[in-house]
């Protein structure tokens, strides 16, 4: 592998340390020696745009790229976290010792009995280690409060051992009393700040220029350096002004723009961003299929490229992703009950061969108790 020279420059206003930080640790692993970080701050701050730049940086570099997301509702899955991030290694297990083979194939229910975390997580280090011999291997791990328990626990044993190993684990995790501080890596920590009033006043003018200067010393008011809330609220004025000025959290000010950009969307894409947020895991070819199922006509890539184009969704690998958790919350939040059922319904039937997942969903479309 022919080893390109570092990028030099930060597409991240007020992000220059930490960016440097990260493609220094990018650095370290390509020489062989491995560790861990976890970015820690409130919704908004930046963490998923730094995990971006290390993302294009691994994808220039021709690295090995694993990645996971935390979701709400796969947070009770036990290992669901683990199987989105060694998905692309699992053509390896075959190779692992009969024990290790068997702990990971219970824990991703590809056989039946049980399997001790131990066992799983020494599992899941071989395959790791072994895929880094080949090329160094990055791991991202998004919103790790939401991630399920055994899944933490497994990660946690590998980020303790791939000191020696050409191995990056990088993590975010929201900071906010109403987490569990347990869901954490508990990797060394970087404290993402809101920006200073000058590069809050930077991006602002890069994303919004023709704001006038009222309306500009509001926004950089109720922003209070928050990067998201600086490219977002600007929208919120012609959107959804109600959002602004409210004495209620930024956070939910901004869920509420969100929400209110969803009711602008052709029903067809609608019935997309809906389903999307009842399941960001899902392959597009199966989320165009629910999404069909539930708007009773068919949803296009045509009806995904007006998502993209509004900048509430971008494509990741083989699937959809919000631009940032609180987009998907929110439209969560607006769909109506008969929505949220119908996505969840149209989903079960789209994952019959992912069992777990697709219970998960029959359950979510149920309302009170079902026994079947």
């Amino acid at each position: 592998m022919t080893t390109l020279p570092p990028s030099t420059s930060s597409p991240l206003i007020g992000r220059d340390r930490e960016v440097a930080q990260l493609l220094r640790m990018l650095d370290d692993t390509v020489s062989g020696r491995g560790a861990g970080l976890e970015i820690r701050a409130e919704a908004g701050l930046g963490k998923s745009a730094l995990l971006d730049v290390v993302r294009r940086e691994v994808t220039r570099r021709g690295l090995t790229l694993l990645s996971a997301d935390g979701v709400e509702h796969e947070l009770e899955l036990a290992y669901a976290a683990l199987h989105q991030a060694l998905h692309p290694l699992l053509d390896r297990v075959s190779g692992l010792p009969a024990p290790q083979r068997r702990a990971l194939r219970c824990a991703f229910g590809q056989e039946d009995g049980t399997a001790d975390v131990y066992t799983v997580a020494l599992a899941a280090l071989e395959l790791v280690v072994e895929a880094a011999a080949d090329h160094p291997v990055v791991i991202l791990l998004e919103d790790m409060h939401w991630v399920d328990t055994p899944s933490i626990d497994a990660l946690a044993f590998m980020a303790r051992r791939i000191a020696s190993e050409p191995v990056l684990m990088l993590a975010t995790t929201r900071t906010g009393a109403r987490f569990d501080p347990r869901r954490r890596p508990h990797l060394p920590e970087l404290d993402l700040r809101p920006l200073s009033t000058t590069d809050a006043e930077a991006l602002l003018d890069g994303v919004a220029p023709a704001l006038t200067t009222p309306v500009r010393t509001r926004v950089l008011a109720e922003a209070a350096g928050n990067p998201l809330a600086l490219k977002e609220l600007p929208r919120a004025l012609n959107g959804a002004t109600a959002a602004l000025g409210a004495a209620v959290p930024l956070n939910t000010r901004l869920k509420a723009a969100f929400a209110a950009r969803l009711d602008h969307f052709a029903p067809s894409t609608r019935a997309l961003l809906i389903t999307l947020a009842a399941d960001v895991t899902c392959d597009t070819q199966r989320l165009l299929a629910a999404a069909t199922a539930v708007h009773g006509a068919e949803v296009t890539p045509q009806d995904l490229q007006e998502a993209i184009d509004d900048g509430l969704t971008e494509i990741a690998g083989p699937g959809l992703r919000f631009r940032h958790p609180l987009m998907r919350s929110a439209v969560y939040a607006h769909a109506s009950l008969s929505e949220r059922i119908d996505a969840h319904t149209a989903l079960a039937a789209q994952l019959a061969a992912f069992p777990d997942r697709q219970l998960w969903h029959r359950a979510s479309a149920v309302l009170g108790t079902s026994e079947s």
